[in-house]
């Protein structure tokens, strides 16, 4: 009988262990800081110069321009 009791507590324990890292695991998997790159702006109309804009995007809140770039301008910050 007692065997039985602990058994059935080590089972329960393990299958409490199993469903905590099975629910922890997409936290894990998600980057803790943002994924940036640059992107072509791709304008309707020809400025005479390529536009590429810096975009970043923080999990769980989406995407954010950072800034623009050009070889007439340079970088211009948006933040």
């Amino acid at each position: 009988m007692k065997h039985r009791i602990l058994l059935l507590a080590l089972l329960g324990m393990l299958l409490v262990a199993v469903l905590a890292t099975t629910n922890a695991l997409p936290a894990l998997a998600e980057p803790s800081g943002p994924y940036c790159g640059w992107y072509e702006a791709g304008f309707d109309r020809s400025f005479n110069t390529e536009w590429w804009a810096y975009w970043c995007r923080w999990p769980g809140w989406g995407w954010y321009l950072m800034g623009w770039w050009s070889d007439l301008t340079g970088y211009i910050a948006v933040y």
